[in-house]
């Protein structure tokens, strides 16, 4: 109402319960959100991915993983992570996967990448402009598109 909210740049962002959360949204806000990013989020087995509220936008999302001692509660956050790519993947959205194999935590490196990730996906960019390049230099060589 006051318009402070630049409605072109409505991100998500979470990690463990958050990012199976930001997950959610990702889908289920599809007509609003611009981009994501998970840390040990995603899709965990047994699970599927709920039906994108506007399959049209095509949010691009980091997904961020701690490798293969990511696991939690019995939930394998790398391959939920990786569940979580192979469905956006095949949905057309663009994704880059982060595995920074440090189990369970967040990799401060990447907060400088994750900021600028989403000043450059803003809602509606698509194709993301990383789609021809790949990532910028600078972001962590542990992330692949």
């Amino acid at each position: 109402q006051a318009h402070m909210i630049d409605t072109m740049h409505i991100h998500s962002m979470g990690m463990s319960a958050g990012a199976l959360q930001t997950t959610a949204v990702s889908f289920l806000k599809s007509t609003w959100i611009a981009s994501v990013a998970t840390y040990s989020g995603g899709i965990p087995a047994g699970y599927t991915a709920p039906a994108s509220a506007d399959p049209a936008n095509k949010f691009a999302a980091m997904i961020f993983d701690g490798g293969a001692t990511d696991d939690v509660f019995n939930v394998d956050f790398k391959a939920a992570s990786e569940a979580y790519k192979a469905a956006l993947d095949a949905d057309g959205h663009f994704t880059a996967i982060c595995d920074h194999n440090m189990g369970h935590s967040i990799p401060v490196d990447a907060a400088p990448s994750v900021v600028k990730f989403f000043a450059d996906n803003g809602f509606g960019q698509w194709p993301s402009p990383y789609a021809a390049g790949g990532l910028p230099s600078g972001f962590p060589t542990y992330c692949m598109h």
